[in-house]
Protein backbone atom coordinates (compact mmCIF):
# COMPACT_ATOMS: atom_id res chain seq x y z
CA UNK A 1 0.00 0.00 0.00
CA UNK A 2 1.50 3.50 -0.82
CA UNK A 3 1.11 6.05 1.86
CA UNK A 4 -1.04 9.29 0.70
CA UNK A 5 1.75 11.73 -0.16
CA UNK A 6 3.86 8.85 -0.40
CA UNK A 7 5.08 9.72 -3.46
CA UNK A 8 8.07 12.33 -3.98
CA UNK A 9 11.17 13.32 -6.19
CA UNK A 10 13.85 10.92 -4.59
CA UNK A 11 16.76 13.95 -4.45
CA UNK A 12 14.23 17.02 -3.33
CA UNK A 13 11.40 15.30 -1.51
CA UNK A 14 9.04 17.55 -3.51
CA UNK A 15 5.47 16.28 -4.24
CA UNK A 16 4.36 15.75 -7.76
CA UNK A 17 4.52 16.68 -10.60
CA UNK A 18 7.42 13.70 -11.11
CA UNK A 19 9.33 14.67 -13.59
CA UNK A 20 10.43 11.99 -16.44
CA UNK A 21 13.50 10.20 -16.27
CA UNK A 22 14.09 11.03 -12.79
CA UNK A 23 14.45 9.17 -9.67
CA UNK A 24 11.35 8.66 -7.27
CA UNK A 25 10.54 7.57 -3.70
CA UNK A 26 7.43 5.84 -2.58
CA UNK A 27 6.56 5.26 0.72
CA UNK A 28 4.20 2.68 2.20
CA UNK A 29 3.98 -0.74 3.62
CA UNK A 30 4.17 -4.15 2.20
CA UNK A 31 6.81 -3.69 -0.25
CA UNK A 32 7.85 -7.58 0.51
CA UNK A 33 10.80 -9.15 1.40
CA UNK A 34 13.73 -10.09 -0.56
CA UNK A 35 12.40 -13.09 -1.77
CA UNK A 36 9.59 -11.44 -3.21
CA UNK A 37 8.58 -10.31 -6.96
CA UNK A 38 8.00 -6.69 -7.27
CA UNK A 39 7.20 -4.49 -9.62
CA UNK A 40 6.10 -0.70 -9.67
CA UNK A 41 4.47 0.96 -12.31
CA UNK A 42 4.68 5.27 -13.54
CA UNK A 43 2.14 4.83 -16.48
CA UNK A 44 4.47 2.17 -17.66
CA UNK A 45 6.79 -0.47 -16.01
CA UNK A 46 9.13 1.59 -14.03
CA UNK A 47 13.13 0.14 -13.42
CA UNK A 48 13.61 -0.25 -9.76
CA UNK A 49 16.73 1.41 -8.29
CA UNK A 50 16.46 0.26 -4.59
CA UNK A 51 13.27 -1.79 -2.70
CA UNK A 52 12.93 -2.20 1.01
CA UNK A 53 9.80 -3.52 2.87
CA UNK A 54 8.23 0.39 3.58
CA UNK A 55 9.91 2.11 0.76
CA UNK A 56 11.30 2.06 -3.78
CA UNK A 57 13.38 4.06 -5.49
CA UNK A 58 12.79 3.69 -8.86
CA UNK A 59 12.72 6.09 -12.57
CA UNK A 60 10.16 7.70 -14.26
CA UNK A 61 10.01 6.33 -17.40
CA UNK A 62 11.25 8.87 -20.17
CA UNK A 63 7.76 8.04 -21.53
CA UNK A 64 5.26 8.01 -18.70
CA UNK A 65 2.14 9.83 -19.73
CA UNK A 66 0.91 13.40 -18.12
CA UNK A 67 -0.94 11.71 -15.62
CA UNK A 68 0.37 8.73 -14.64
CA UNK A 69 -1.38 5.99 -12.47
CA UNK A 70 1.54 4.78 -9.48
CA UNK A 71 0.89 1.36 -8.52
CA UNK A 72 3.38 -1.46 -6.78
CA UNK A 73 2.79 -4.89 -7.23
CA UNK A 74 3.67 -7.68 -5.39
CA UNK A 75 3.60 -11.44 -5.98
CA UNK A 76 1.06 -10.02 -8.48
CA UNK A 77 -1.08 -8.63 -6.40
CA UNK A 78 -1.30 -4.85 -6.80
CA UNK A 79 -1.79 -2.40 -4.25
CA UNK A 80 -3.62 1.16 -4.11
CA UNK A 81 -2.95 3.48 -7.13
CA UNK A 82 -2.29 7.26 -7.28
CA UNK A 83 -2.86 9.13 -10.17
CA UNK A 84 0.28 11.74 -10.23
CA UNK A 85 0.93 14.53 -12.62
CA UNK A 86 4.77 13.90 -14.98
CA UNK A 87 6.32 16.78 -17.00
CA UNK A 88 9.59 16.60 -18.47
Amino acid sequence: MINPAGIVDGITGAQPPLRRGRIISIYGSNFGSGADSVRVWVGRPARILYRGPTQLNVEVPADAPPLAEVTVEVNGCRGNAHVVPTRE
